[in-house]
């Protein structure tokens, strides 16, 4: 409605307006793009930061897709509908809507245009002083002012969440017996079912804080454990606060890039400054910048995608054109893979007998699905720790919501992607000192 508002104004202003060439229609139909382009202007804004709302709770609470649906999403469209419509409908009774500027735009305006100004001769023929406040007010000041308030919160308090989850997991330096910089994480290998339910998020899994190397554990009827230095685990999660808090200042960027001259002239107008309004440089920058905003926000939500999708082989050689093509035409997510990247080999179906190059290759395979399996993203509640039952030696408990993840594994996001809800599954094996009951090996 924004673009198509913007599109049509100047055509559809009254035949013989001041300064409006283009002007083809009459006062009937600028008042009906005028109503049609309030609702994308006070509606954009508002939607934009009901993102930047949405994508906080589904990072920082876990919530669901369908549980914010039925939530608070029918609240907020129910309420940034009433806004818009009840505004323009108001304008309607009021006969606000008229070609404000050189005719560029059917909006609130007084008619003639600037007929309320101080010391101006010419009388106003429909709506005065008011219907200019009202735009100032209620069009410009409220939506734009709200949302850039929504916008900064939101995108903070995701970005600080992402870097406290990567403070929590950088281990701190601890003194060994043979006076080692490093510290090392046993991270149990538990094998995923290939098929979890997004309703199981609250399990926890095993985290030891061993010394030793990158190996697995020897024994038999254990869970197989493998030894992660420190610095692999601050390496992997490193990245994500930096590419969550750049891709957060993108969007808040775009937002003053688009948004930027009808915020000063809103501003400035309240505050009894009157000559920046009409200025041209203002007016080239709005007619240019203001319609664009929707296809900057394209960029910056498929460039996480493309990064992910460059990451593929047959992917490395592309054109950024062609990824962003790529990504658009599958609805604006990463496609599926047309051919899988490395051979699957399962642990259940290894061969007795190896030769040196099969047995060196299953080996890697092997290696590679274990730290897969040790570094995927899960999600639950917060990180709890219970000393007196989660406590056994040195080991400690973690919530499996906690884990370092891979910026690459948020897909869906606007941001940086979604968060697969992956999960454990929680058994009774009177064997099983950990709490957590041994599960299927999974595909990787």
């Amino acid at each position: 409605m924004h673009s198509i508002g913007l599109l049509l104004s100047p055509l559809l202003a009254p035949i013989g307006t001041k300064n409006a060439a283009w002007a083809l229609g009459n006062v009937e139909s600028c008042e009906f793009i005028g109503f049609i382009l309030n609702i994308g202007i006070c509606g954009v804004p508002f939607y934009t930061a009901f993102l930047a709302l949405y994508f906080d709770q589904r990072v920082r609470k876990k919530v669901t897709p369908k549980e914010f649906a039925n939530g608070v999403e029918k609240s907020i469209h129910i309420v940034l509908w009433i806004y818009p419509l009840a505004g323009g409908i108001y304008g309607l009774v009021k006969d606000y809507f008229n070609p404000v500027g050189k005719g560029n735009m059917c909006t609130f305006a007084d008619q003639p245009f600037n007929c309320s100004k101080k010391n101006n001769l010419v009388e106003c023929e429909r709506a005065g002083r008011s219907a200019k406040n009202w735009r100032i007010v209620y069009q410009t000041f409220i939506p734009y002012t709200v949302a850039l308030f929504i916008m900064v919160i939101s995108f903070t308090r995701l970005t600080l969440h992402v870097y406290r989850q990567e403070k929590m997991f950088q281990p701190s330096k601890v003194n060994s017996k043979n006076n080692s910089s490093l510290k090392t994480k046993e991270i149990s290998s538990l094998e995923l079912k290939s098929q979890l339910s997004s309703n199981q998020t609250n399990s926890e899994i095993v985290v030891s804080i061993e010394e030793g190397g990158l190996e697995p554990s020897s024994q038999q009827n254990a869970p197989r454990t493998y030894h992660l230095e420190s610095g692999q685990v601050g390496h992997q999660g490193s990245p994500l606060a930096k590419k969550a808090l750049v891709q957060s200042l993108l969007y808040i960027s775009v937002y003053f890039l688009t948004y930027a001259v009808p915020m000063v002239i809103s501003y400035t107008s309240i505050a009894g400054i009157s000559r920046l309004q009409n200025g041209d440089i203002l007016l080239l920058w709005r007619s240019i910048v203001w319609p664009l905003g929707g296809i900057f926000n394209v960029f910056i939500y498929t460039r996480p995608k493309i990064e992910k999708l460059r990451k593929r082989d047959e992917y490395q050689n592309s054109s950024w054109f062609k990824l962003f093509w790529k990504v658009i035409t599958s609805g604006g997510e990463v496609p599926r893979a047309t051919k899988p990247e490395k051979p699957i080999v399962k642990t259940s179906e290894k061969p007795n007998k190896l030769g040196s190059d099969e047995q060196k290759q299953y080996d890697e395979l092997d290696q590679h699905q274990s730290m897969e399996r040790e570094m995927f993203e899960v999600s639950g509640k917060e990180l709890q720790e219970d000393s007196e039952s989660h406590h056994q030696g040195n080991r400690k408990y973690y919530n499996s919501s906690q884990l370092p993840v891979d910026f690459d594994d948020y897909e869906d996001f606007d941001i940086f992607g979604e968060i697969p809800f992956d999960s454990f599954e929680q058994g009774e094996d009177s064997n099983n000192i950990y709490g957590v009951s041994s599960i299927e090996e999974a595909d990787c």
